[in-house]
């Protein structure tokens, strides 16, 4: 197993709300600042939801009157936060935003409180910056895609204009003999090139449109470029790929390894770290979760029927608007791709909200039941996040998960009870790895990892691991 590191307020500023169930997702409400914080506080996290009660029925009513000392130390604790940023005075906008800071602060102590699975969990001060950080980046994208989703309708109004698909050439010369038709011989050839660069000869003839996007075994390709195939080809682009065994889908900022063995040595490199992947900030469009969604249409409709890895690693930040892992994880469910063998979601942002659609997919026989490799790091997810997805393989769904990669979210000792039942049990007989590093787990709760898992039969080793590697 892996380790790493891990004032008086005036009358005002005191002003404090108890949340209630139907507040308990809620996010912020706008503060047009101009800033990106003020940008990021202008949704409602638990509004849009498909099904509000789905992803709050476990959790438990914490919140009390009593805890109203602690909630005004929280809030001039993000008061200093914020003002401690310099770029804010060479804007020239520092008297303006103090104004509105301690309004902010409260919004985002109320953000924070009611997402809290427990007391615990809201007052740690380890975790708050992070906390912070998941709040910020998921709201200013929530905004974003209802904007967007405004834009759109305004759009329907107005008629469009069609763009044409692409399709077979118009004319294919008769006297074409694409390799004398030998299909054997053609699908083994195009057996040892790329996916796109296979799928560019498509145009080399109608036999070629026709036959060679069944050579297809993987395909590479950036975030950006699958929107724009879906776009022009809509589901089609998937469905036409038969025999895909390999999907990598991969951040515009980050291109994986092109060479074929640099890259095969990346895919069988099964303990992902925590470092080898990262959350998409503001500065980055969320085209990713539309293609998502598109993907899971696809998957839905027999796109992933031989699929046996499924790599989404920074392609997209989850909303709740458009939230498109319970897509994803709905048409896996289903029985969408029944030989997946590796399914990485690292660094997409879902928090502990999107945990409830894959510990449904986990729970769930027969819909993953080959699963090797779960890759959930950067996901800010924390204590009741955890607990679903260690209660969701202790159901024996995925009795095959060797792989757990937890990596860089936020996991503390008041977390790891749900982690020390399962070791404990023989419920996960098979689990070789188990990733935590980048988290807020201390010394002492490593070992009560550790003795868990001594206790359950495992023998584990404990690798501490650092940025570098």
């Amino acid at each position: 197993m892996d380790h790493a590191q891990f004032t008086t307020t005036t009358a005002t500023d005191a002003a404090m709300t108890l949340p209630t169930s139907a507040t308990r997702t809620t996010a912020l409400a706008k503060d047009r600042g101009g800033m990106h914080v003020a940008a990021a506080a202008s949704t409602l996290w638990g509004g849009l939801t498909t099904s509000t009660d789905r992803y709050t029925v476990d959790l438990v009513q914490w919140q009390s009157p009593n805890d109203l000392p602690e909630r005004r130390l929280m809030v001039q604790r993000i008061i200093a936060m914020t003002r401690r940023h310099k770029r804010r005075v060479l804007l020239g906008i520092d008297d303006t935003w103090d104004e509105k800071t301690p309004s902010l602060a409260k919004r985002i102590e109320l953000s924070l409180y009611s997402r809290a699975a427990s007391f615990e969990e809201y007052k740690d001060l380890n975790t708050l910056r992070r906390r912070l950080q998941s709040l910020v980046s998921l709201s200013y994208h929530e905004a974003a895609s209802m904007k967007a989703c405004k834009r759109s309708q305004t759009d329907d109004v107005a008629p469009r204009s069609v763009k044409q698909k692409i399709g077979p050439p118009a004319q294919p010369t008769s006297s074409s003999v694409f390799l004398l038709h030998n299909e054997d011989l053609v699908r083994h050839i195009y057996g040892f090139l790329d996916g796109k660069d296979v799928l560019r000869h498509t145009a080399v003839s109608k036999k070629a449109y026709s036959l060679l996007p069944s050579c297809v075994h993987t395909l590479s390709l950036s975030v950006d470029t699958l929107a724009r195939a879906f776009e022009l080809q809509s589901t089609r682009f998937l469905i036409q790929l038969v025999n895909l065994e390999a999907l990598d889908v991969y951040s515009h900022r980050k291109k994986p390894c092109t060479t074929d063995k640099s890259h095969d040595a990346e895919s069988s490199n099964v303990a992902l770290h925590a470092w080898g992947c990262s959350e998409l900030d503001i500065s980055q469009t969320n085209v990713g979760e539309s293609a998502v969604l598109e993907l899971a249409t696809a998957i839905s409709r027999g796109a992933g029927s031989k699929l046996r890895r499924l790599r989404l690693v920074s392609a997209f930040t989850n909303t709740c608007h458009r939230n498109a892992i319970h897509a994803l994880c709905a048409a896996l469910q289903r029985g969408g791709c029944p030989r997946l063998e590796d399914l990485l979601l690292g660094g997409n942002s879902f928090s502990d909200c999107g945990t409830v659609d894959v510990a449904a997919l986990l729970s769930e026989f027969g819909a993953v039941p080959n699963l090797v490799r779960l890759d959930l790091r950067r996901n800010f997810i924390g204590e009741s996040g955890l607990k679903r997805i260690m209660q969701a393989l202790g159901v024996g769904a995925v009795a095959k998960l060797k792989y757990l990669c937890m990596g860089g979210n936020i996991i503390t000792d008041n977390s790891v009870s749900p982690v020390v039942a399962l070791l404990s049990s023989t419920l996960c007989p098979q689990l070789r790895f188990l990733g935590l590093e980048d988290n807020f787990i201390s010394p002492s709760g490593v070992q009560s990892i550790i003795d868990a898992a001594v206790c359950g039969g495992m023998m584990p080793k404990l690798h501490k691991v650092a940025a570098a590697e």
